[in-house]
């Protein structure tokens, strides 16, 4: 959620201040009161963030079972970056393939979550994707869609968001699975600290692979998995 611009050109005032006052021989007394309007701005911005997902919320309710595909798009629109929100909505569309191209086409799918990490740059944790969670429910039944949606999504560090996307090459065709396995494990390979689970789901593609005939593709998997 942005700012007004007349809040943010109060942060940044009150930030230049603040900095000012503590860089001063004696500076509790006015940093004290430039903390007191910090506050005051992000407690007005949390306020107004609040109604926005409360908001967003109970228009995700409202939906029909069949909604329109233009109410989706205006809703997609003002969505927040909450997984919450995001899983609620996913929830609420029924599984149809004209509601996943509009995910798709608003850039629904190319905004996976980092892993978190501390001051250090240490990673604390892989978060979770909806959108990962849901092409892996959904590709059964969209198994091109998704495909083209695996082959569009950004390279990310994520590996739990990772996982997901290699359960669903694996319905995927075959040409879009090789493709998508092509620019996925050098990805995967070049990171020292590998991921056993999302190993193993790289693993299962390759065995799909063999399944449908891929050999020399699958070998290449394996044996790059293997050294």
């Amino acid at each position: 959620y942005k700012l007004s611009p007349e809040d943010l050109r109060r942060w940044q005032h009150c930030h230049l201040l603040l900095e000012r006052a503590f860089s001063e021989s004696s500076p509790m007394q006015e940093a004290s009161n430039l903390v007191g309007e910090h506050a005051a701005i992000f407690s007005s911005l949390l306020d107004r963030m609040t109604k926005h997902f409360h908001n967003v919320r109970k228009k995700i309710d409202l939906l029909p079972t069949q909604p329109e595909v233009d109410t989706v798009k205006a809703l997609l629109r003002v969505l927040p970056e909450s997984d919450v929100v995001q899983d609620h909505l996913l929830k609420k569309l029924p599984v149809n393939g004209r509601y996943l191209d509009v995910l798709r086409l608003t850039g629904f799918f190319r905004r996976p979550p980092a892993p978190v990490r501390d001051s250090g740059g240490t990673i604390c944790y892989h978060p979770s994707w909806p959108a990962s969670r849901y092409l892996a429910q959904v590709v059964k039944q969209f198994p091109a869609e998704v495909g083209a949606i695996l082959n569009e999504l950004p390279l990310t560090d994520n590996y739990q968001v990772r996982g997901d996307l290699a359960k669903a090459a694996c319905q995927i065709p075959t040409p879009m699975m090789i493709a998508w396995l092509r620019r996925e494990l050098p990805w995967f390979l070049q990171h020292e600290a590998k991921d056993e689970h999302l190993e193993d789901e790289l693993g299962r593609v390759a065995a799909e692979l063999i399944e449908r005939g891929e050999f020399d593709e699958a070998s290449s998997v394996l044996r790059q998995l293997l050294e």
